[in-house]
Order: C-alpha cells, then structure tokens, then sequence
C-alpha cells in the first residue's frame, strides 16, 4: 500500500516540482517522501526542502519528521531513528507535545502555558 492509497490522495501537476513529488497536508504544509540510507541508527536523506519530511527505507515508511529540524552534513540530512513521529491517521502531520509532563510550564491565572510549544492549557483543578 502506497502513501497515495492509504491517505486517498489525488495527484495533480500541483504535486510535482523540480525535486519531483510533493503532497500537501490537510493543513497545507508541504510533504516530501525521502527514501534514505540507514547508518548508526540514523537516516541520511538529500534535503527535502519542504516542511514535513517522511522518511522512507526499503519500501518502509519508518516515520516523519518536521524539516526545520533536520541536521543538515554537507549534501544530506541526517536525521536520528528515536527523532521520528509514527505515521498519523489521517494526513495532517501535527507535532506531539506532552506538555507539562516534559516541558513544564508557567501559570497564568486560569491556565498553563506549555513552555515546550507555547500552548495555553485549561485546568479544572482549582487547589
């Protein structure tokens, strides 16, 4: 089963550009699919150039990542095996943030503020 077929995807001339195929998310980021070598528990990929990559081993979908976040070495990427998020079940590729639990935040007033990613969280526990 290809990316394609298990999202329900349609291709247009919107999907191709001068690195050859590029989708887009229900959010409308950018998605490449990069098909990469394994070395040291890490993936090396040419650079995606678009905001989510999903990488790609041996016909496998290994998992995605959000570009900026990649380690650029000279001509590839280099990105970590335990770097990569699972694939989601619908094609909207929304970062997971644990919140407080690994981030800790700051109370403002009626809510938290995530310090990992910004979000203001509500809490019902009034103690």
């Amino acid at each position: 089963m290809t990316v394609l077929d298990k999202y329900d995807l349609t291709l247009t001339i919107q999907n191709l550009d001068e690195q050859g195929l590029v989708l887009f998310d229900t959010k409308g980021r950018s998605v490449r699919i990069s098909v990469s070598e394994w070395r040291n528990q890490e993936a090396h990929i040419a650079e995606p150039a678009t905001d989510i990559t999903i990488v790609s081993t041996a016909g496998i979908l290994a998992g995605w990542i959000e570009s900026h976040k990649l380690e650029n070495f000279e001509d590839r990427c280099i990105v970590p095996l335990k770097s990569l998020a699972p694939m989601p079940s619908d094609f909207c590729f929304d970062a997971y943030c644990s919140h407080l639990v690994d981030h800790g935040g700051f109370f403002e007033g009626e809510n938290w503020e995530c310090a990992g990613c910004g979000r203001l969280l509500v809490f019902n526990d009034k103690r």
